[in-house]
């Protein structure tokens, strides 16, 4: 028995030195504010083919001297992640210090990548059009002023025909003399909201963004509602953009193909509106300029044959709409 006191105080010095060579770890958040050399992540290929972006966030541990020793992506684009765990661990950190002694460090740091803003193609200009002009619903994901940025300099009366679109409010009824100042007052501040300035026409015609700020002192915005006529503008203003590409067929070619398929996707829910386009799609396929890759026209064979069809069944109104998305960049 009296080995034991000596045993005890044996078994307290030995967990005492386990515990001292145990390393310690804390956990820190994110980490990027504390790196002494974030690295940044290279832009992969492939997320660049289909313009990924957005954050990616990359769960790290730190050892004591400051180095990333894991890397794991827990968030963000697949086409993303590789790139952003390789720049973590080539990454560099002061080590953290814990009671004088250094510990490693658990934390995330994230990375976000900026898609590239890129031109729209005029087969992607035509098939706005398409789609503004044989949708039932108006869309709320196309944009008037990208349209307009996306269009030559010198197009000025397409870009004062594309403003149209933008539906100007009929002013309220007059109940009483009273309320007549002030209701004709506020029908023409809705109506100035949506009607182009002058300094957005000339702004239009050099080509650049719009900038002027309406009555309310906000910047002026797509419409929640298009003019009554959508589908007439619609229809003249592709008139007037195949006028002026008449000495360029590859481009012409291109926004008649977007046009087609804008018209497409917009009546892809009924079948017989659909197969009225199948003339068209077929003459495209037959003209289509030597730079349409051959998968595309294959892709637009496929589709007119689906279109075609008698009896679309649902499943086939969606590889419908999944192939026109393909197509529309041309």
């Amino acid at each position: 028995m009296k080995f034991l006191p000596v045993l005890f105080v044996f078994l307290i010095i030995c967990s005492n030195n386990v515990s001292a060579q145990t390393p310690k770890m804390l956990t820190g958040g994110i980490l990027n504010g504390k790196a002494n050399a974030l690295v940044k992540p290279q832009y992969p290929a492939a997320a660049r083919a289909v313009n990924a972006s957005g954050a990616v966030k990359v769960e790290i541990l730190i050892d004591e001297k400051g180095n990333v020793v894991s890397a794991k992506a827990v968030s963000g684009h697949p086409l993303l992640r590789a790139a952003s765990e390789k720049a973590a661990l080539e990454s560099k950190f002061a080590p953290t210090f814990l009671d004088g002694e250094p510990v490693k460090v658990s934390g995330t740091v994230v990375f976000n990548f900026v898609g590239q803003i890129r031109p729209k193609t005029f087969s992607e200009i035509g098939f706005a059009l398409g789609v503004l002009e044989k949708a039932e619903v108006a869309p709320g994901n196309i944009s008037i002023f990208e349209i307009s940025d996306n269009l030559p300099a010198g197009w000025t009366e397409e870009k004062e025909k594309l403003f149209e679109f933008y539906k100007k409010p009929d002013p309220a009824p007059v109940k009483s003399e009273k309320q007549t100042g002030l209701q004709t007052k506020s029908a023409q501040k809705k109506s100035e909201d949506f009607a182009p300035k002058d300094s957005d026409r000339a702004s239009a015609a050099t080509g650049m963004t719009l900038k002027a700020e309406p009555a309310t002192s906000t910047a002026l915005v797509e419409p929640d509602q298009y003019s009554p006529e959508r589908a007439k503008i619609s229809a003249e203003l592709s008139a007037m953009m195949e006028k002026r590409l008449q000495t360029e067929p590859d481009k012409l070619w291109k926004f008649k193909a977007g046009a087609t398929l804008g018209k497409i996707s917009a009546q892809s829910a009924d079948a017989n509106k659909m197969k009225a386009e199948a003339s068209n799609l077929s003459k495209l396929i037959a003209t289509a300029p030597g730079d349409i890759a051959p998968v595309k026209l294959e892709n637009m064979g496929k589709l007119l044959v689906m279109i075609q069809s008698d009896n679309i069944a649902e499943e086939g109104k969606t590889e419908i709409k999944s192939l026109v998305n393909l197509l529309k960049v041309l």
